[in-house]
């Protein structure tokens, strides 16, 4: 059985690695929403011109989805407006 000394110690021991483990958190969210950020910024640059605009755009809101919520919902809208996009140019051919 732990003796209370223990304890405390393990105790000490969380809470000396919790301001490291907020800061590893705070870094990775940065890091995803300027990786995501940048590549939903390069493929709107992208659009007018030659070169692959929407799937820069896809890509950088599956990044952000990883940590953000809204970007998820975003890129399911995306993901279902190129669906029906599809849909309506199977259906003109046809």
């Amino acid at each position: 059985m732990a003796r209370p000394e223990d304890t405390q110690e393990i105790r000490q021991d969380r809470t000396m690695q919790l301001p490291r483990i907020v800061a590893a958190r705070s870094t990775r969210r940065v890091l995803i929403g300027l990786l995501g950020g940048a590549l939903v910024l390069l493929g709107i640059i992208l659009i007018p011109l030659p070169g692959p605009g929407s799937v820069l755009i896809l890509l950088g809101l599956t990044v952000l989805g990883w940590e953000y919520r809204w970007a998820k919902r975003l890129l399911f809208k995306a993901k279902w407006q190129l669906k029906r996009l599809r849909s309506r140019r199977t259906k003109k051919t046809s």
